[in-house]
Parts: C-alpha cells; structure tokens; sequence
C-alpha cells in the first residue's frame, strides 16, 4: 500500500510513512494507526523484534507459528504440510552465519541433499541412490532393531535386522522373513544357504561359497588368486595340524598328518619320504638336480651336454629290476640287459658280444685290449695277461705258482714253423734256437745240443725230485720236479712267455694240445687233432661228437639263437630230458626262457609234432595235376613187414621197398642201391593212393550204370 494518510471505515492511518516506519497503535481518543520510527535497539531498519513467547502466526487456525520460547526458537506447524520453497539454489540449515557457519543440512536445486555432523557431511543423495559417510547405526528402543528396504506396496521385501539384547547382538540380512546372512554374538558373519557366495570384483570373478559339500574359495575370471602376506599357514580346522606354510623370502613346507614332507629351499626341494606320481616330473635348465638322501649321496641331472646318474656317497649304487635293460634314447638299439636269475648281455650295434651264463660266460667275436690293458685272474689279480706295447706278458704276480698243465707244451714262433721251447709230460724239456734243439732234459738230468754256457760252461745236470735249476741272483726262477708235476717258479718280477706269431701247448709225443696264434685263432686239441678254436665271428667245434653232459638229476641241452637271440622266434633248444628220457625239440616263446615242445622223438624212436606236413600253396613250385594213371601203379606195389636191425630191437614194421618202388614210381625214390640210403615219399605214395581210388571209383561207378541198364532191360 502507499504510504499516505488514509481513511476507511474504521481504519484509519493518521499520517504518511517514510521507508523504515512501521505501523504502530495511535494514542489518543481518536483511534486509528500511524507510522512511527523504530527507536534505537528496537529494530527498526536493522528488523523487527518480538518478545519471548510472542509468536508471528499465520493461517486462519493459527497452524504456522514462529516464536522463541526463551530457549529455544520453533516453526510450529500444526495443520498440512510444511513446506519451504526457494526459487534460488539451495535451502541451508547453517548455525551461524553462510560464510563462516556450521552447516547442518543442505538441499541443493537438481542435485544432493546433505546431511551434516559437526559440519561434516556424513549423507547425501546421489543420481541413483545415497553416499553414507562413515557408519550407519540404528538405536531404537527394545531388543531388536530393523532396517527395512520395502517395495512399492510397502511389503517387507528385504531387511536388516539387529537381534537380541544390548549385551548379545547378533545382526541379520533377511529376504521376505528368510534369513540369508547374520551376523552372530561373536562377530562371525554366516551366509546361511549352501551354495549362497560372496562376490567380489566388477565381474564377481572371486568367489566364496560353500556348495552343501565343501567350501570353495573360486577365482572364476582371467586372473590369478592371489593371497598376500608375509606368512602364510594352512591349517586343519581346529588350528592344530599345519597342512602348508609359506614365508616370504623364505621356505614353502608341505605336510602330511602334521609332519613336513616338502620343502623348498635356495637350492631347489626337499622332499621327506616317497615321491608317487602318474605323470612326469619336469626340472627345467641345465644342472638343475634331483637329490636323494641325508647327505643328498645320489644325484639325477643334465649339465647340458650330458645326463648323469650320480652317487656321491660311501655306499654303491643299486640299480634293482628282474630285467635290467640299457637301450639307446628310442629304445631300438640294445645296449646291455641283466636277466634275474639269468644273463649278462653287452651288445656293439645292437649285437650281442658277450653274455654270462651258468657255466660262464660266452664271447660272440673277439676280445680286444690295449697296450698295457690286463686280463687278471685270481682275487688278488695274481695272474696277469697282457701287452706292454712292445712285449706280451703273462705275469703271476702273487704268491703263488705260475702253472701250465698240459701233457706236452709248446712255444713257438708266430708263424708256427719254429719249435722255441717243448714240453712234453713224462718226458724231455727241449730248447730250440732257431728251429734246433739246443737243451733238452732227460730221466738223468738236461740235454744239451752244442754247448750250454753255465757259470764255467760245463754240462749242467739235476737230478732227483725237487732239485731245481736256478737263474738270477736269489734264485728267483726255479725249474724243477717236485715228484708229481713240473713247475716253473718265478719269486720276483714277472715270468714272461711271449710270441709274436704262435704260442703252442703240446703233448708229450708231440702232438699239439693247444694253440695260440698270434692276431688269430685259440686252438684246443685231443690227442694231436683239433677239436676247437675260436674265429672272427666265434666259436668252432670240430670232430665227430659234441657231447654235453647234464647235471645229476638234470637235463642236457643246447640252445641254438639265430640272430643274437634277440626275438623269441629265434631261440631254439635241443634237450635230452632226464624224466622222460625222451629227446625234445622247442622254441622260446617269449623270449624269457619259456620254451614250447615243437617235435619230441621218444626213447622207443616215436616221433611226435606240434604242427603238420607243411602244404602250403605258395610254399612251392612247378605244381601241376597228376594226369597219368595210379591205379595201374598201387595195383603193383606190395606191402611188406620188415625189422631195422640198426634200431636193435625187435619191432616189426609194415611198408615198402623203396627198391621196388623205383621201377614202378621213379619219382617218388630217392638215393642209391647199394649205399644204403635209399629213401620213399611216402606222402607221394598216398596221393597216387587217393588217385587210384578215384580211379577206381569211376570204373566203379561205370559199372552201376551198366549193371543199372542190364537190370532195367
């Protein structure tokens, strides 16, 4: 309104305001309002003041009140809503003044509302939900306190729940009045269904659940479950058995009910009893090593170059198998095998070349030493055999005598035409030079063709048994008699008996009962003949008879191995068998020594086989059908009974006469008359046989139809 003098009705304003004037109660008995000036301190252009409990009310009812009650200021609305409206940006809720106040709520156009403690926002409303700085806590009277997220229709959808007494809460998170988490008195926190997880990540690539059977920590996505401390334990459920432990920079242990059974070290792994595994076991780089032992004594590894086996320790190293066998990398070529209870194999390309058996061992080809390279006998390597590279040597190197036994010995030269030395049992020793006795012994003492230098150069004759003929200053060779055999004794040094072509052991009429040739054979010899000797590929046996006797009680056999004996197929044995006294012919089916009966002849001469007469189509040639008559043939022939007297018994046999078979089925004989080796195909015999018979059955069957015709006539 203006402010100018005014009069209307009862109201009536006696004179006109001035900006900061307010309307006040004229005095007087003329009524009416005027303007009047705020004195000092009682508002005024500074604003207007009301006494304590002196109210500014609005609304027909009085439902908005402003007052101050002397302690504390009220906006007191009793009726509606109470709204405040802003058209600027925000509404506050300040103590004190905007610029240096204390806010204590803040509701900004378009954007948050903010809830404030000691003028720090602790809530504020987002896009798509509320920001809770800090902690939420509910503090409602009674035991039990809720937070309740509701759904549209205000059914209780989902809940947080506090339950029990101050003293004892437990909290809880319920979907529609079904518990899925709580939290109990001990601060544990239960998800309550099995197979119930919690998710961690964008992806909820981690995962902790427990599938009704067993608990399961999941890392599901691309990464890796990582778990990082400075020590870490696995242990069983009541804490007292350690599973794993791990330090960092330090050692990772495995155990085995509360006991240590892995553990790594700088070096590599120790592991504390047995390793099992299906699968292999892999050490990656050169010189990485398994190590087995208190004292680590054997070790596995690769350097690079080379694999190693290796035993550092005092003990041996124990290869143990019922069949050993060393091969190249792809297991085709053989390289050794030892057999339980059986052989020693050593192969050169896949070839056997030596192999033990119960009587000793068998070389397959030659045995080669270097210069200097021993053969020794005898457990203190008494005896000795070698080449020094200009000499050859057999060398007793003990305390022991170096004997030769042989009814005659010979020492020849390398071409085996000149006698050196002749030994001969029961009879002379003889010294050559160049291919002529020079010395001989005889029942009285030594022979000498020409002369013999001894001492003075006179004839040195010893006589008696056990009288010797001593060389070097201590008598350190002796050749003697000692009554039963004849010795030569060599104390000190070593006795040499070198040839570069032959070495000759023979007997005492001569005849030679040993060889050696120099880069040749070994010969053996009976009464002057040669019966063995070993060859490039070998061994040969030469005579009439190889007799091998059995054991008492036992068999006697040979075994015949075709190809080094490497398959089972080419294993065969011949065995003359003690139990059935029968003679037996069988193949190794397996190659371990399981051999099959093939054929057995039996003491009263039976003979009997696995298999039949090979027929086999393609097993020959030039086959063509039998077009001539054999009914004109078997009508000729006649059986006979007959003995064999070389079988020295009296059995009575029926057949032919291969004699007179030959006239009439040439073919089917075989040797000549007189040589006592004529021999009959007896097989060629039944097919002329089965021939006749048809033969015989067409005419047969002829005449039926003759004899059917005459009838029917």
């Amino acid at each position: 309104m203006a402010l100018t003098q005014a009069s209307e009705g009862g109201l009536k304003i006696s004179n006109a305001g001035t900006n900061g004037q307010f309307l006040q109660k004229q005095s007087g008995n003329t009524g009416g309002l005027t303007w009047a000036t705020v004195t000092a301190g009682g508002g005024g252009g500074s604003g207007t003041d009301y006494d304590d409990n002196v109210k500014v009310r609005f609304g027909t009812g009085n439902d908005l009140q402003l007052y101050h009650d002397g302690t504390r200021s009220y906006i007191n609305n009793t009726t509606g809503a109470l709204y405040l409206e802003s058209g600027s940006t925000e509404i506050g809720l300040i103590k004190g003044t905007y610029a240096s106040g204390e806010w204590m709520l803040r509701a900004i156009n378009d954007g948050a509302v903010e809830l404030f403690h000691d003028n720090t926002k602790k809530l504020e409303t987002i896009a798509n939900g509320t920001n809770i700085v800090g902690n939420l806590g509910v503090n409602r009277s009674g035991a039990n306190k809720t937070i309740d997220i509701e759904t549209a229709s205000n059914a209780n959808a989902f809940y947080l729940n506090s339950i029990g007494t101050p003293s004892n809460y437990y909290g809880r998170i319920a979907d529609d009045g079904t518990t899925f988490l709580e939290i109990d008195a001990s601060k544990n926190i239960k998800l309550i269904s099995d197979s119930a997880k919690v998710q961690i990540g964008a992806d909820q690539d981690l995962e902790i659940y427990h599938d009704g059977s067993h608990s399961v920590i999941k890392e599901s996505g691309t990464g890796d479950l990582r778990i990082q401390t400075a020590s870490f334990r696995l242990r069983n459920e009541d804490a007292s058995e350690m599973m794993i432990s791990a330090d960092a920079d330090g050692a990772v242990y495995l155990a085995h009910n509360g006991v240590t059974k892995l553990e790594t070290a700088a070096g590599g792994v120790t592991v504390t009893g047995n390793i099992e595994t299906n699968e292999h076991i892999s050490l990656t780089g050169d010189n990485k090593k398994l190590k087995f032992g208190a004292g680590e004594d054997l070790v596995i590894y690769h350097d690079g170059s080379n694999s190693y086996i290796q035993d550092d320790g005092t003990g041996e190293l124990r290869i143990r198998g019922t069949t050993i066998r060393l091969t190249d990398n792809d297991g085709s070529e053989n390289f050794a095998n030892f057999v339980d209870d059986g052989a020693v194999e050593l192969y050169y390309d896949n070839v056997k070349k030596f192999e033990t058996s119960a009587a000793g061992g068998s070389m397959h080809g030659n045995l080669y030493f270097d210069d200097n390279g021993r053969v020794d006998f005898g457990a203190g390597n008494d005896l000795q055999i070698y080449h020094d590279g200009s000499h050859s040597y057999i060398n007793e190197s003990g305390t022991g005598n170096l004997k030769i036994k042989s009814s005659r010995v010979d020492i020849l030269n390398p071409a085996g035409d000149e006698d050196m030395i002749v030994a001969i049992e029961n009879g002379a020793v003889e010294l050559f030079y160049d291919g002529s006795k020079k010395l001989a012994t005889t029942n009285y003492g030594v022979y000498s063709a020409g002369y013999s230098s001894m001492g003075n150069g006179t004839w040195a004759y010893i006589t008696g048994d056990s009288s010797k003929s001593a060389w070097g200053n201590d008598q350190e060779l002796q050749i003697f008699h000692d009554g039963s055999n004849s010795n030569i004794n060599n104390s000190t040094g070593n006795l040499k008996i070198g040839c570069s072509n032959t070495v000759e052991i023979n007997g005492y009429d001569g005849h030679a009962e040993a060889k050696f040739i120099n880069d040749g054979a070994a010969e053996l010899y009976f009464d002057g003949t040669k019966r063995m000797l070993t060859t490039s590929t070998g061994i040969r046996v030469e005579g009439s008879n190889i007799i091998i006797y059995g054991d008492e009680g036992t068999s006697a056999g040979i075994l015949l191995m075709a190809d080094q004996g490497d398959d089972a197929a080419d294993r065969w044995r011949i065995q003359a068998n003690q139990d059935a006294n029968d003679l037996t012919f069988a193949n190794d089916t397996s190659s371990h020594g399981s051999y099959l009966d093939r054929m057995t002849l039996t003491k009263e001469g039976n003979v009997s086989f696995a298999g039949t007469y090979p027929s086999d189509r393609d097993l020959k040639d030039n086959i063509t059908t039998v077009t001539e008559t054999s009914l004109d043939k078997i009508s000729q022939l006649v059986p006979k009974t007959f003995t064999l007297p070389r079988f020295q018994n009296s059995r009575t046999f029926t057949g032919f006469i291969a004699q007179e078979v030959q006239p009439i089925l040439p073919t089917l004989v075989s040797g000549t008359d007189g040589e006592q080796n004529m021999a009959l195909d007896y097989n060629g015999v039944l097919a002329h046989a089965v021939k006749a018979i048809t033969e015989l059955k067409a005419e047969v069957d002829t005449l039926k139809t003759k004899v059917a015709a005459l009838e029917a006539a």
